[in-house]
């Protein structure tokens, strides 16, 4: 079974394909930019929502 952990690590070791291994490691980083993104928009709605409310 492959743990989701380190899924792109997990597809080069089963399937030797450096280039799926590199794909996913691109998706990973696009996928935590992309998170980080959405993080720091709720956390600035939020702080705008506060600010609201306070005026």
């Amino acid at each position: 079974m492959i743990a989701l952990d380190n899924i792109s690590w997990n597809i080069f070791r089963q399937s030797g394909s450096i280039e799926a291994y590199l794909l996913m490691k691109e998706m990973e980083t696009i996928g935590h930019h992309a998170n980080s993104r959405t993080n720091n928009l709720e956390r600035l709605a939020s702080s705008k929502k506060q600010n609201q409310g306070s005026t």
